[in-house]
């Protein structure tokens, strides 16, 4: 009977040891360490490619495509729809844009007009899904006819009453009186703005802070406006202000003598 005990006393021990290895690499596996992917991500995306190609003429895409290197936001912490970080110039209503993980697709509410030159712009604000935003932004032209005009409209917008640029002003380039679509651009934090790849012909020029996104002047909203012939380049100053719409009206009447009334 002991030897009996001693026997699985001694398969106990051996069994014992063979297992004591596989705890300690057990153990060793879930020690802390460095987080399965890497570091965490903490730049914003970057564009890996532009579809079609800028400056292409002749085609009519079902979307203009900008693709990233990561998954983005579908919903942008800057703006309120996806389609607000965009602007088609010439403009056709708020552009339409669609999120497809990695890229996103954009194309004017109305379709894309025949024998036309098209400037896309993607503003800064996009984000991924970490929440890194970009600070910068792009863009991409090409034409649905067979030629690019290389003409170009740049400028300043200043503010009059608070005497610095107008960062953010909505500038409108457009031939009347067709002021549905026009030509657009914004204002960088300078004030600067360049409207490219417009089709020579005698322009009303318009800037506003389009503070509500209505994508029109408001009646107590500041702008300023001119005239322009573009035949190539031109380089204009727009002063906005918020402009006087009330005729004068008679405060007093003073009889100055028997003759005269002022």
């Amino acid at each position: 009977m002991d030897q009996a005990a001693r026997a699985a006393r001694g398969k106990s021990e051996s069994a014992l040891r063979r297992l004591i290895p596989v705890a300690l690499l057990a153990s060793a596996c879930a020690s802390p360490g460095m987080p399965p992917g890497g570091p965490v991500d903490v730049a914003a995306p970057q564009i890996v490619a532009i579809i079609p190609d800028s400056g292409s003429v002749g085609i009519k895409p079902k979307e203009i495509t900008f693709r990233f290197d990561e998954v983005v936001s579908e919903r942008p912490p800057s703006v309120t729809t996806l389609g607000d970080l965009f602007l088609i110039s010439p403009r056709d209503g708020v552009p339409d844009a669609s999120w497809h993980r990695d890229a996103i697709g954009v194309k004017p509410a109305h379709g894309w007009r025949a024998n036309t030159p098209y400037t896309v712009i993607m503003m800064r604000g996009l984000a991924d899904l970490r929440g890194n935003v970009r600070k910068t932004g792009i863009s991409t032209f090409f034409s649905t006819g067979t030629t690019i005009p290389r003409t170009r409209i740049a400028g300043h917008v200043f503010d009059w009453v608070s005497g610095s640029p107008a960062s953010g002003a909505l500038i409108e380039s457009f031939v009347p009186p067709d002021s549905i679509h026009p030509y657009v651009a914004l204002a960088d934090s300078s004030g600067a703005f360049v409207i490219e790849h417009v089709p020579p012909a005698r322009y009303m020029v318009r800037a506003y802070l389009d503070r509500n996104r209505n994508l029109g002047i408001d009646p107590s909203g500041p702008w300023d406006s001119l005239s322009i012939n573009l035949a190539d380049s031109v380089r204009i100053d727009l002063v906005i202000f918020t402009h006087d719409t009330v005729p004068p009206r008679i405060r007093e009447v003073r009889a100055l003598d028997s003759l005269t009334l002022q």
